[in-house]
């Protein structure tokens, strides 16, 4: 009887040496695959193949016929030209710039899509020359880029394996920090129990060195990314297990950053294809398989997954309206990138409060500057006041992006439908609590004072200025009173009538006189 090493090996030897087009069938992953093999069955010295004498094999020469075998196949591999290491990708619809680092020493060096698991166009674009896939999962699509007309990089494009949920109890309790971010505790490889924050912004699950050291597990691998705060590279780990609370994953790669604050954070990739039900009220989460009803008082919205990121739709200043990233691991309120900034003339427009600096996973720290949103419109509901970033602009590489941070989202119990793109939100107990930047929110009203007043209009009516919860208010003398919406340095709007308010202040910084505009007829009035 043929053990069944042998078995196995005399029916690839004889199917690559004696199949038509045999380089068609197996390509470059049939080699990689028979050298994987040799490690785990020994090529037998004295095999028997069909329609052949007894061949005699000795592991060098086995490792040759392999080797020589494999050049026909690497050549029809597709070639891209580079003389560049960088490279940028093209995932869909997000274009990512220098994401990838050629490597001619990994063999194959692979790059694992982001996101969801769906079809889509990936290219890659070297500094001279450019190649595209219609990528679809569970495929791999090998090709091979030559840096400098010498060094072959082969290149993988491949899906991460699939983390295994093992189905158990889905209600995860959490605290909400003194950080306004969510944190649960949770074990890895029966580690002591880590702090893990979770993280909507976030992929997969990273460690920082604090977390890393209540581990044991080897980091044989390596992530290459660029994020907030530029290109990194996380030494990564496979296979491993996780459980929180009653739930347990298998097959779970972890990350390792350094510059991580957390020492745990755990991505929306261990919840991809789930719906996730957070309680700020009675702190718990639930991890749904499939479709609830929704209860009552939640306001549905359209959640976009650009690349890893969910965004929703919102409304800056009753007129400005964008997708913003949904993100629970931010623990501020808004960050706004410095092109939406100075698209929209927001450092002229708002009222500076302090200053600020910002970290994400790549090592550069941005700078940024405090100011007064006077609102925020999420759905349904308004927020008024709210501390906003605004990131200056940099030579530092970077990639930015806007998003809402969790003390603005820690307001709404929220309900993220990965399965169907949607988000719910409902108004929770912290709908109306002061943001936590109570101090420089305060240090703007003297800013807003100065307007304040009762101001005699041409026809000598009167108007009334005044200040409520840090936003600026008008009202005619025994007429209804209205928010007045920021639109410039001194100039504000009163958007229900579409006339523009613009105070004219002198070298002491006191208000002369106001001047009011609507459909292109001016009239001023004067501070009594």
């Amino acid at each position: 009887m043929v053990p069944p090493a042998n078995r196995y090996w005399c029916r690839i030897i004889h199917r690559i040496l004696f199949t038509p087009h045999w380089g068609s069938l197996y390509g470059y992953h049939g080699v990689l695959h028979c050298i994987e093999l040799s490690r785990l069955f020994p090529l037998p010295e004295k095999i028997k193949l069909p329609h052949m004498t007894a061949l005699k094999f000795i592991p060098i020469w086995a490792g040759s016929l392999l080797l020589l075998l494999s050049q026909p196949l690497i050549a029809q591999l597709p070639i891209i030209k580079a003389t560049s290491t960088s490279v940028n990708i093209k995932d869909g619809d997000l274009f990512r710039k220098g994401i990838w680092d050629l490597s001619p020493s990994t063999r194959p060096d692979r790059f694992y899509p982001i996101g969801p698991k769906r079809e889509r166009k990936m290219t890659f674009y070297t500094d001279i020359d450019s190649i595209s896939f219609q990528v679809k999962p569970g495929n791999t699509y090998d090709f091979i880029i030559l840096l400098n007309g010498k060094d072959s990089c082969y290149t993988q494009i491949c899906w991460p394996d699939p983390v295994k949920y093992i189905p158990s109890r889905d209600t995860i309790p959490f605290k909400l920090g003194t950080d306004n971010r969510i944190h649960f505790t949770g074990r890895i490889n029966n580690s002591e129990d880590i702090d893990f924050m979770f993280d909507t912004g976030a992929y997969g699950i990273i460690l920082s060195s604090s977390g890393r050291n209540k581990v044991n597990m080897t980091f044989d691998g390596i992530y290459k990314g660029l994020g907030y705060g530029g290109s990194y590279a996380d030494s990564t780990s496979k296979h491993n297990k996780l459980s929180i609370a009653k739930l347990k994953w298998d097959n779970v790669t972890v990350a390792y950053n350094e510059r991580e604050s957390s020492p745990g954070v755990i991505g929306f990739k261990i919840f991809e294809n789930k719906i996730i039900e957070i309680n700020y009220d009675q702190q718990f989460m639930v991890i749904h398989g499939a479709a609830f009803p929704i209860p009552p008082g939640y306001t549905q919205m359209d959640m976009q997954m650009r690349g890893r990121l969910p965004y929703i739709k919102v409304t800056l200043n009753d007129h400005i309206t964008d997708w913003f990233c949904f993100d629970t691991g931010n623990a501020g309120c808004l960050s706004l990138d410095d092109e939406f900034s100075i698209e929209h003339d927001l450092y002229a427009a708002l009222e500076k409060i302090g200053d600020g600096v910002a970290k994400g996973a790549g090592p550069n720290a941005i700078k940024n500057v405090v100011a007064l949103l006077p609102s925020l419109q999420i759905g349904e509901h308004t927020l008024a006041a709210i501390p906003t970033h605004l990131e200056l602009p940099s030579r530092a590489e970077n990639i930015s992006f806007g998003l809402i941070g969790n003390e603005v989202l820690n307001r709404f119990n929220t309900i993220i439908d990965y399965q169907n793109s949607y988000i719910y939100l409902s108004p929770n107990a912290l709908i109306k609590a002061p943001f936590r930047q109570i101090k420089q929110r305060e240090s703007v009203i003297p800013h807003l004072q100065v307007y304040t007043g009762t101001y005699e209009l041409e026809d000598h009516s009167l108007l009334e200025i005044s200040v409520e919860n840090g936003q600026l208010m008008g009202r005619p003398k025994n007429g209804e009173k209205r928010a007045l919406t920021v639109s410039g340095q001194h100039r504000f709007l009163l958007k229900e009538v579409g006339v523009t308010l613009e105070f004219e202040l002198d070298e002491a910084g006191k208000v002369n006189r106001l001047q009011l505009s609507q459909n292109g007829q001016r009239m001023f009035a004067k501070k009594l």
